[in-house]
């Protein structure tokens, strides 16, 4: 049997140490100088006798001369997003799309509709989703998130759809799983210890800055940004928080509110921070956004090296993405995974809410329109199909495939955090 060389190894440096990383095993290899031209020699030939051809075809950074890996990674794609019967069932609902605040980059701060889910919808809402976990028989997981506008001003819905999913899940075996994204306003005492109710498991808070800016960005007052930090100092001790910091070119205020947080507020290993590169999708493939994207990118590399071992805290604090090949790249655009609007209308992508034009169906009607179709069928551009961290990229947003990457700044910081996640404690 002939072999060949992986198209996904990747071989990277790292203060001065060589590493492999194949980026559809996610394999990540030290090398040593044997190593690296065993790699630059090899001729295709079964090699059992040497110890280096083993680590490497268990790893598959060798794979079967005869194996067209590109092809692998595509149909694994096609059939994540057109399965139905999938074991992880993942749903956003949106109980109303009501906000407190009317933040100056939300992708819904133009939309007129703030209705909410009214106790018919909850309940059919409820129906549409057992009736979607009923007919799985593959079924091993389901997964809620909790949208806006701001989940937390619609807890009834909260709690009506919670308490129809959560019996039926222990009954028939499902893991049940639930997070919430909310801006922390309202996460009181109270409302977090129902959310633990719930089975929520994960609240991510969104937090751009010290009072100043963030009475700016979210247009709101002083007492909301003390109220917020309150709720989030008190919902620590309840339920796992991250806090998420909405970075434009703010990294100052990230740095200022990341100390404000954990060490005066002494919140270092209670709560988890992350900095987030806020995207423009009406401007996403102009020359201005790739730009922001490289600053992003070395904004996050400085950002986590706060939290290495001579940094002023606490690798526990710091959110960690682990960069993974996935079947598809959102979990949104695969099989019947939803995202349900107050009126128990249906979305690929929770950017769509409120965009009446890109309902793909509704609770009691459930039929995809041509445009539906047409977004899910991608023809990628010829550099992603040759590109070697396409397992972990798959070309970007699916939905938005003209969104700006800085692809080979994206693929230095995937191999950065890869090598953060394996040797951090």
């Amino acid at each position: 049997m002939t072999y060949k060389t992986s198209r996904y190894n990747n071989v990277m440096w790292h203060e001065g140490q060589a590493y492999l990383w194949n980026s559809f095993s996610n394999a990540l290899l030290k090398l040593d100088a044997q190593a690296l031209l065993f790699l630059e020699r090899y001729d295709g030939t079964d090699q059992s006798e040497n110890p280096y051809f083993d680590i490497f075809l268990r790893n598959r950074c060798l794979v079967s001369a005869d194996l067209d890996e590109l092809d692998t990674v595509l149909r694994e794609e096609k059939t994540a997003m057109h399965n139905p019967y999938q074991k992880v069932l993942h749903l956003t609902i949106a109980p109303g799309l009501g906000c407190n605040y009317n933040c100056v980059y939300c992708f819904e701060k133009d939309r007129a509709s703030h209705v909410g889910m009214s106790s018919e919808v909850q309940e059919k809402t409820a129906d549409f989703i057992l009736w979607l976990a009923e007919n799985n028989p593959n079924l091993e997981y389901l997964m809620i998130r909790w949208f806006g506008g701001e989940p937390l001003l619609y807890m009834d819905a909260i709690k009506k759809i919670s308490e129809r999913l959560i019996p039926w899940c222990e009954e028939h075996n499902i893991h049940y799983y639930a997070e919430i994204i909310t801006n922390g306003r309202f996460l009181t005492k109270e409302n977090a210890i129902l959310l633990r109710q719930y089975r929520i498991q994960f609240a991510q808070i969104a937090v751009d800055g010290m009072p100043d800016y963030y009475i700016a960005q979210k247009r709101a007052r002083k007492e909301d940004f003390d109220a917020t930090i309150d709720n989030i100092a008190l919902a620590a001790d309840i339920l796992p928080i991250q806090v998420r910091i909405n970075l434009t070119d703010n990294f100052e205020e990230a740095l200022a509110l990341t100390r404000y947080l954990l060490i005066d507020r002494k919140l270092d290993r209670k709560i988890k921070m992350r900095i987030a590169h806020v995207r423009f999708y009406d401007r996403a493939s102009s020359a201005k956004e790739i730009e922001r994207h490289i600053r992003f990118i070395a904004y996050e590399r400085e950002y986590m090296k706060l939290f290495d071992k001579d940094g002023p805290y606490s690798a526990q604090s710091l959110s960690l993405p682990f960069p993974r090949r996935q079947p598809a790249n959102c979990y949104k655009i695969c099989g019947l995974n939803f995202c349900i609007g107050p009126e128990g209308e249906l979305y690929r992508c929770e950017h769509w809410f409120g965009r009446k034009e890109m309902v793909a169906g509704n609770i009691n009607e459930f039929q995809l329109p041509d445009h539906e179709i047409q977004s899910i069928s991608f023809n990628r551009p010829q550099k992603c199909l040759q590109c070697s961290i396409l397992p972990v990229c798959l070309s970007g947003c699916l939905i938005y495939p003209k969104l700006a990457v800085a692809c080979e700044q994206y693929k230095e910081e995937r191999f950065q955090l890869l090598i953060r996640n394996c040797t951090s404690s």
